[in-house]
């Protein structure tokens, strides 16, 4: 509204701004693009990447993907439509890419520096001080640090979803995603049937680290999708929920990306560049994926966290990330965080970690528990009856000691069905009208230890 003295004011301005960057000669006006290029490059922080050209502008000390997208803006609002032609813009672009090619490298290579929401977060010498364009950094935590706070709700969900030997474990984990660095070569993979805790607790990991810094590919998807591994760039986590357990035939991705080889990738439409990759990956899963090349040299890179308990019904808390995810409570898990970071640099590796022979052992057991619950736990007896309720109790408590996934009830049932070392009938037993359903053809080798003593 022109006619107001508020609307005027914003066209004169409008009129004052556009006026800049015009001059007139002879054949009439024309843009200044010099004095347009020299504005942008005084009011922003762009870095362009020498590589493949992209270009990034710093924000809330951060850089971040949209330099072009704000040249842009910024061409449309200060110069009249008819002067600011597409190439004119591209002209403006090019300028500016030219005038701030900076290497790849030089980004996030201050690893004991912390990018928090509050400022610079000196690991080494407990010190934050303000966010600077010069500290040329695409990760930002969105975290506050406050020295002072505690997160009793996370530590309690911890202890509800975890092993006691697996907290010390998961609080390094999520210590070391804060830092870009992976000599410390572990991937990690969450194990267990659904509502357990697993997903809540990588969406936790989500939150502190910022879901702009997490990447979501998986495992199959790194090996086999051409443009898959460069969204890792820049990622401090690779967080993938329940991958699936068909084949991999290749894994050699997997190995440079845990192995802090360098890798080539491309993004679609851009060049190709070169990144030394520190995305920790961290997947979930009901039963690990089946791999054809070398087992063990796959499996010993990996971490095994079992989530043992179910929260179904009235032991679910339908709110628990809302509770876990609060801004105190955030900031209390990064000084968690902090420790476990510190104490696993001391260690120079996690607090427990399987020998190569109990990782073998446990990959066996894991591809097909049925086979190695009945060749541990039972023994083939055509004469024998066990309720399917007790046959199923002695296999989830397998599964807990041996830190295995468990499967569910009717899975089990299935899979039990079609096991190669045993023979089983469903069969019903018990006085008519109490049966119960049970397996013919199986028992409890401890049963057959009661029959032994009792002779």
């Amino acid at each position: 509204d022109v006619k107001s003295p508020a609307g005027m004011a914003k066209r004169l301005a409008s009129q004052e701004i556009h006026g800049i960057y015009l001059f007139k000669d002879r054949t009439g006006w024309h843009l200044n693009l010099p004095k347009l290029v020299d504005d942008l490059l005084s009011e922003y922080s762009f870095k362009t990447m020498r590589d493949n050209e992209e270009c990034l502008i710093y924000k809330e000390g951060v850089y971040t993907s949209l330099g072009e997208a704000v040249i842009k803006e910024e061409c449309e609002k200060r110069v009249p439509k008819k002067f600011m032609t597409s190439h004119s813009v591209n002209e403006v672009i090019g300028h500016i890419k030219r005038s701030t090619y900076v290497d790849r490298r030089k980004f996030n290579r201050e690893k004991w520096i912390l990018n928090l929401e509050n400022g610079l977060y000196n690991i080494q010498t407990d010190e934050l001080s303000p966010h600077i364009p010069d500290f040329l950094s695409t990760i930002r935590i969105p975290v506050i640090y406050d020295p002072n706070a505690d997160c009793p709700r996370v530590q309690l969900f911890f202890t509800e979803v975890l092993r006691q030997e697996d907290i010390l474990v998961i609080e390094e984990l999520f210590g070391y995603c804060l830092f870009p660095d992976y000599t410390i070569q572990r991937a990690f993979l969450f194990m267990g049937d659904g509502a357990n805790g697993k997903s809540t607790l990588l969406e936790l990991l989500k939150h502190l680290l910022g879901t702009d810094n997490c990447s979501n590919i998986s495992l199959q998807a790194i090996e086999n999708q051409r443009f898959a591994v460069a969204d890792l760039f820049g990622k401090l986590a690779n967080i993938y929920a329940d991958i699936p357990s068909t084949k991999m035939p290749h894994v050699g991705l997997f190995k440079m990306l845990t192995g802090g080889d360098t890798l080539g990738a491309e993004k679609k439409f851009k060049d190709r560049f070169s990144f030394n990759n520190y995305a920790r990956l961290i997947y979930s899963t009901n039963k690990p994926p089946r791999v054809d090349e070398d087992t063990l040299a796959f499996w010993r890179r990996w971490i095994f966290i079992n989530f043992p308990n179910k929260f179904e019904g009235r032991k679910a808390d339908k709110r628990i990330l809302q509770k876990l995810t609060k801004k105190s409570e955030l900031s209390g898990l990064l000084n968690v965080a902090l420790q476990g970071l510190k104490r696993l640099l001391d260690q120079q590796g996690y607090s427990y970690e399987l020998s190569p022979d109990e990782i073998a052992e446990w990959h066996q057991k894991a591809s097909d528990p049925i086979y190695a619950f009945v060749k541990d736990v039972c023994c083939s007896d055509p004469e024998a009856w066990i309720s399917k309720d007790d046959l199923y109790d002695s296999f989830l408590k397998y599964c807990d000691g041996e830190n295995i996934p468990r499967i569910g009830k009717e899975s089990f049932g299935r899979a039990l069905n079609n096991a190669k070392n045993v023979h089983v009938i469903s069969q019903r037993s018990g006085p008519r009208g109490a049966q119960t359903y049970g397996w013919k053809g199986v028992r409890l080798k401890e049963e057959e230890k009661e029959i032994d003593m009792e002779i």
